[in-house]
């Protein structure tokens, strides 16, 4: 099974690019490394929160409910004993309980999604800066070009001029941060 995976993987990869090929094969890593990085109690939280998070589950949880009610309603006149009589103080205890542990289990989930989620930014941000000093280095290259070709007309390009200086991340996410204290009211935090 495994091996038949694979060969899919390798059939669709064959079909790419080579440049696209080398960047679904870094994102697959990324995602594989971050799934082997689990502990096993880790996996066990996030196959039980997967499974509390289907539709089947909260029709279980009703279906699980109603019965608990029409037992304990209909025990009298069935004279059968109530094992929880209305206001169902046990049913009320029990989903308590219940909504406490997938609390839990939802938060544990959620930290570890959260910390990839954090990777993925930094990732990102990584390649957005490579990408603008590049896109900057082509910029001047290309003006570059036009001003010593002599076929080319001369003539100031202030758009390009701007484009082909780089710019600070530090300065960006300053500017970022002032303007957002600007325009928020006062008690507003400005998001990071």
């Amino acid at each position: 099974m495994a091996q038949e995976k694979n060969s899919d993987v390798s059939d669709a990869l064959a079909e790419l690019p080579d440049h696209v090929e080398a960047s679904v094969r870094s994102i697959v890593d990324f995602k594989v490394e971050h799934a082997l990085s689990a502990t096993l109690p880790q996996r066990a939280v996030e196959r039980v929160t997967a499974t509390l998070g289907r539709p089947q589950f909260i029709a279980c949880i009703a279906a699980f409910v109603a019965v608990w009610v029409t037992v304990n309603v209909f025990a009298g006149p069935l004279h059968l004993r109530e094992f929880d009589a209305p206001p169902f103080y046990w049913l009320q205890g029990l989903i308590s309980f219940t909504a406490l542990c997938m609390t839990a289990l939802i938060l544990t989930t959620q930290r570890r999604l959260d910390r990839l989620a954090e990777d993925r930014a930094q990732l990102t941000l990584q390649v957005a800066i490579v990408a603008e000093q590049k896109t900057t280095k082509l910029i001047q290259l290309l003006e570059e070009f036009r001003t010593d070709h002599p076929e080319l007309p001369n003539r100031e390009d202030l758009v390009a001029e701007a484009m082909s200086a780089s710019a600070n991340p530090q300065a960006v996410l300053e500017a970022i941060r002032e303007g957002h204290e600007e325009r928020l009211p006062d008690g507003l935090a400005p998001p990071v």
